[in-house]
């Protein structure tokens, strides 16, 4: 799982530097939504950049929606792209 979440970063940090845009790569275990919250705020982002699997009706109740909590939840701007 590590190894895969490394090779994803290396993957956005290469496509951001083609861009001209700067990437920092952090790889944290734990609550998704809560993980992202406590970086964030511990860094003081300025925007929180993040995709949504759109999950809709039952299974987003369930499940609930790392997405929206976030949302939410941040001190920041979130932008959310689907």
């Amino acid at each position: 799982m590590i190894r895969f979440g490394e090779k994803v970063l290396d993957e956005v940090a290469e496509d951001g530097k083609k861009m001209g845009i700067e990437v920092q790569k952090i790889l944290k275990l734990g609550s998704p939504a809560d993980t992202i919250l406590n970086v964030a705020k511990s860094l003081n982002v300025h925007t929180i950049v993040m995709g949504s699997e759109g999950k809709k009706g039952l299974k987003r109740v369930l499940l609930g929606s790392v997405a929206e909590n976030v949302v939410r939840n941040a001190q920041c701007s979130v932008l959310v792209a689907r």
